[in-house]
């Protein structure tokens, strides 16, 4: 299976950050999962990324923060945000994409994914 492109995945919860870094891995994404936002910044200044799962509320702040950072490296990445709370418009508001509520389904995650590409 041919690499689709490197994807950001940030989410503190580290049960479904490995889910949906092996969900992605298994489509053939690479995957770069991280717990924080100070992770996902030194991440974003050495990999160019096709695309990021954000998640809303992490424990140094809100994905939606590394929205605009994401955009200034690669204005053609695609960002989708995730969250328990109904927090679509934050995301929106911020410049994401798309936006899916927790619990989602695997196959929910790799329609948006695949809907990007």
């Amino acid at each position: 299976m041919s690499e689709k492109g490197s994807v950001l995945i940030l989410e503190d919860e580290i049960p479904l950050r490995e889910l949906i870094c092996t969900i992605l891995h298994n489509q053939g994404y690479v995957p770069h999962g991280v717990g924080t936002l100070s992770e996902a910044r030194s991440l974003i200044d050495k990999i160019s990324f096709k695309a990021a799962v954000l998640d809303y509320n992490v424990t140094d702040g809100y994905g939606t923060e590394i929205i605009s950072l994401l955009r200034e490296r690669n204005p053609s990445i695609r960002v989708i945000g995730i969250s328990a709370r109904d927090n679509k418009t934050h995301f929106y508001q911020s410049g994401a994409d798309l936006f899916l509520q927790k619990p989602f389904l695997p196959s929910q995650l790799m329609i948006a994914i695949e809907g990007i590409y």
